[in-house]
């Protein structure tokens, strides 16, 4: 059963709440009333391990802890945690994603990692669909990276971000996860893999800001310059490179007729105009999900 806190306007002037009982206080209004019914996509009943552990994750601490770098590690201060959170209000109405937009993102991405282009020194920002990029992150966690979720939204069945369809691509693969974790193969001193939702901050062109629509749920958000490190972060991590892949028809290369800014989310090109002029180098990428 999700844990009880209370709602924002029960609270007591005099109590202060920490960062965390806020944001369960603000996943359990926003769902607490919410009883429809999610569609999932490619809805699975074992997870990717073969086995349906993936029950056991619908405890939020412990799928916070299968996706979330080690403690060491100094991405963590980044790592968004309110769509994991929302695990213990939602869980009990999703079953684990595993569809083949996923599968055709997991296969081009090798392209990617057979380039030559994640040498030493190289993070990477995955800005597909949410499922697509925990997917491909799940890939690349193997290949030496190291996760950081960035989905900062609360699923809802009446919401115009479909975050449980990511929330339901963490179940699947969270065993894997907590194995590879387990294994000490995630290492604190990997380079970072940011896995993002493209549509994050997706219009519904009812447009809820002038209550046209109020059958509609406003859970989109988008970043700011401090939910990423800064390029002297970067650099004094040893960051001198990112790849930022997006849903293109690019196949996962870093083709020179693609190497553009315009690539990136609005909320996004301030952020990385400032790592540029500090000398950090982006190349772009993308990959369809979707044949």
């Amino acid at each position: 059963m999700p844990e009880e806190f209370p709602l924002p306007e029960k609270i007591a002037t005099t109590e202060i709440l920490t960062d965390e009982e806020l944001e369960l206080s603000e996943i359990r209004k926003t769902t607490l009333e919410d009883t429809g019914e999610f569609g999932i996509v490619s809805p699975q009943e074992m997870d990717s391990s073969g086995a349906d552990t993936w029950k056991s994750y619908l405890d939020r601490k412990k799928l916070l802890d299968a996706w979330t770098p080690p403690l060491e590690s100094p991405y963590n201060k980044f790592v968004k945690t309110k769509t994991v959170n929302s695990v213990e209000f939602v869980g009990s109405r999703i079953k684990p994603r595993y569809s083949g937009g996923e599968i055709t993102s997991e296969r081009e991405l090798d392209n990617l990692i057979n380039s030559g282009q994640l040498e030493k020194g190289t993070a990477v920002i995955l800005d597909s669909g949410g499922a697509h990029s925990v997917a491909m992150a799940v890939k690349l966690v193997e290949h030496g990276f190291q996760p950081v979720i960035m989905f900062d939204s609360v699923p809802h069945t009446g919401g115009i971000n479909r975050s449980e369809q990511e929330l339901a691509t963490l179940l699947y693969f969270a065993e894997q996860m907590n194995k590879l974790k387990q294994e000490g193969k995630i290492r604190p001193d990997a380079p970072p893999v940011f896995i993002l939702d493209t549509h994050r901050d997706d219009r519904d062109d009812r447009d809820v800001s002038f209550g046209k629509d109020k059958t509609k749920v406003k859970n989109t958000y988008k970043y700011g310059e401090g939910d990423f490190p800064s390029a002297e972060e970067f650099q004094k991590l040893g960051v001198q490179k990112i790849v930022y892949l997006n849903e293109g028809d690019q196949r996962g290369e870093v083709r020179p007729d693609f190497q553009s800014p315009d690539r990136l989310g609005g909320d996004l090109k301030p952020i990385v105009e400032k790592w540029t002029q500090a000398g950090i180098k982006v190349a772009y990428t993308g990959i369809g999900p979707w044949e």
